[in-house]
């Protein structure tokens, strides 16, 4: 990423909560589920080309919540049969 502490700072306004784990200078990871995790690394080579995919029960819900941390600007579209989705760049 081109600016790892923004964007540790961003994912951190996306979870509510600082990183579970600070590996190193250049590593983060936040505990999703018993067995999952979201790692957050420096790695300039790959800076702008990284996806991170949520499900959530309740989209609208979500973004409420997201926008009271400042989490704004989601483009939102349906897809499929009725099922819809938030993008954040």
């Amino acid at each position: 990423m081109a600016d790892y502490p923004a964007a540790v700072a961003w994912y951190e306004r996306l979870w509510g909560r600082a990183a579970d784990i600070l590996v190193n200078d250049d590593e983060v990871m936040w505990k999703m589920t018993e067995g999952g995790w979201l790692y957050v690394v420096r790695d300039p080579e790959r800076a702008g080309k990284a996806l991170a995919a949520v499900a959530v029960s309740d989209l609208d819900r979500t973004l409420a919540e997201l926008g009271s941390r400042g989490m704004v600007g989601a483009r939102t579209e349906t897809v499929g049969e009725g099922a819809r989705k938030a993008t954040f760049h």
